[in-house]
């Protein structure tokens, strides 16, 4: 146990959160969630969720608690914003370990779930970032493992309704996160497991422990909130939630079958292994509750994701644990039964990764491609993801070799995560130029002084307010996501229109500096309804631009 918990931890904490600072923040998801909890810090306003400013109703209070406590402990750095997110993933894969461990056979199929999850493509893109899908996951990982807890040991009442609390502990705190949707998916899990047990009573009679110390622990921000903003529980209900599961225009529109591909591929490189998997589960079936309880925990909530209109990629997060699971368990039973043929013809498919990226990139950075002359200007970032192929390849090529199928799944677990670890420093150029804006903006910080008046769009106003630690940024033209705080009437007067943004131009002409923050083709289709700047800066093609009016 210590040696599979020492592996596991070590792997975590060198892929996960080592690396954490040396990426700069990508907008608009992670300046969105830095600057809201340096807000928080800086007004001392821990109940109203603010946004340069302004209110900003689209999720509770959760994910930004934890990240402005990083930020107080570790200073406002991306380390600390992504912090919360990161230990959220190792938090998670310690669920699955012991899930694995008490139901799933033991400790070796633990250690294999447990890496399994880590060195999911989405898992390790997901989870070291600043948004709120990996602490979601989380805390829906951990409510339905304490429920499957209560219900292994339901002869025991006393027993059975603390872990029940627990459960609903939870499931509180992922309301708290991101909302109600923490209250479905366990319940699209549960109520279906329950009835594949023919256990029809348990679900009027198992569900008032949890529901009753979830509501108690969203109810004390809950009524502060309302009586702060009475207005947050209508938005945040009516448009976050009925509105964008249900409305045909809702944001991020998706066909019903959106979620397979981003399964197919958030599993990498582990999608190569499914065929195996099956095999093994055709030996054995579902032959347990545990493994019907994972079949729940997929299913379900994929099914539930699949129906709403509106669809990103994150959303399906909760779905990884029980499929790294099922794939431990899958895969054990093939390769312990003799199946060894399917893994093996996996490993080989899998070999072909590296080398082809390694063709790929080398070929764009020796300018294959006329809209990417190259991809790094520091050579030695060449060098680094080279070395990580050759790792990726050599511990393919030992998961091929060994004979034990604990040794072959731990290598092929593995076999990513050096490459994963390279990747927090493998950003292309021009991706940081389009999307990290902070980066030129702490570049020229010097242009900016306490007097600078200073104008973004929508885009880089998040990470203008992160760079410059200030609240006070106008917004000009289309707000965006910033359309409800900015709507509000005490903050009309920081949304500009071009003809206001030209009399403010004339009106401090000679008095104060004014600079405009916004992206090279936003500027290009708006220059003719924009003044004459007296000077500008850029970070490089299709990049971001500084405006300057004096």
């Amino acid at each position: 146990m210590k040696r599979a918990l020492a592996l596991i931890g070590l792997i975590f904490v060198l892929v996960y959160i080592l690396p954490l600072n040396l990426r700069p923040l990508v907008d608009p998801d992670e300046t969105r969630y830095s600057e809201i909890p340096r807000e928080m810090n800086e007004t001392h306003d821990y109940v109203v969720p603010r946004l340069g400013g302004t209110l900003y109703f689209e999720k509770p209070v959760m994910g930004y608690w934890l990240a402005a406590f990083s930020m107080k402990a570790i200073g406002e750095t991306p380390l600390a914003g992504r912090l919360p997110q990161a230990l959220a993933v190792g938090l998670t894969a310690l669920t699955v370990f012991f899930l694995a461990v008490r139901f799933g056979g033991g400790l070796m199929t633990g250690t294999v779930a447990a890496l399994l999850y880590l060195s999911c493509l989405e898992v390790f893109a997901v989870g070291v970032f600043n948004t709120l899908d990996s602490l979601l996951s989380f805390f829906l990982t951990a409510c339905l493992a304490l429920f499957y807890l209560a219900w292994s040991c339901r002869e025991d009442k006393r027993k059975q309704a603390v872990f029940l609390a627990l459960s609903g502990l939870l499931c509180g705190l992922a309301c708290h996160t991101k909302g109600f949707l923490a209250f479905a998916v366990p319940v699209s899990v549960i109520v279906p497991f329950l009835l594949w047990e023919r256990r029809y009573s348990d679900i009027v009679k198992i569900p008032w422990i949890p529901v009753a110390v979830a509501a108690l622990v969203m109810l004390p921000w809950g009524l502060c909130i309302h009586f702060r903003e009475p207005d947050f529980w209508n938005y945040f209900f009516w448009q976050e939630h009925v509105h964008r599961f249900f409305s045909g225009a809702s944001q991020h529109k998706e066909p019903f079958y959106y979620f397979i591909p981003v399964l197919v591929g958030g599993i990498f490189p582990h999608t190569v292994l499914v065929p195996a998997a099956v095999a093994g589960f055709r030996k054995s079936g579902f032959d347990t509750t545990f493994k019907r309880y994972l079949l729940c925990w997929l299913l379900f909530p994929f099914l539930f994701f699949s129906a709403s209109s509106g669809k990103l990629a994150t959303y399906v997060l909760p779905c990884f644990p029980p499929l790294a699971l099922l794939l431990a368990l899958g895969l054990r039973d093939a390769l312990e039964r003799g199946a060894d043929r399917l893994f093996d013809a996996g490993v080989r498919v899998m070999m072909l990764f590296p080398v082809l990226a390694t063709v790929a990139v080398l070929a764009l950075q020796n300018g294959v491609s006329r809209k990417t002359p190259f991809l790094f200007s520091d050579p030695v970032k060449i060098d680094l993801f080279l070395i990580a192929m050759t790792a990726f390849l050599a511990l393919l090529a030992g998961a091929l070799k060994a004979k034990d199928p604990f040794r072959k799944l731990i290598l092929f677990a593995l076999s990513p995560l050096v490459f994963y670890s390279a990747a927090h420093t493998l950003t292309p150029d021009q991706a940081v130029r389009r999307n990290s804006p902070s980066v030129f903006i702490e570049e020229n910080r010097d242009l900016f002084t306490p007097e600078t008046l200073v104008v973004a769009t929508s885009t880089p106003l998040k990470a203008v307010c992160w760079s410059l630690k200030r609240s006070d940024v106008f917004l000009l033209d289309d707000p965006g996501e910033l359309d409800y705080g900015f709507s509000q009437q005490n903050m009309k007067h920081r949304w500009l229109t071009f003809e206001s943004f030209g009399q403010m131009v004339r009106a401090n002409h000679g008095q104060r500096d004014i600079i405009l923050v916004l992206d090279e083709r936003r500027f290009n289709r708006f220059k003719e309804r924009l003044p004459e700047p007296d000077a500008m800066k850029s970070s490089g093609k299709d990049g971001y631009l500084l405006v300057m009016y004096r």
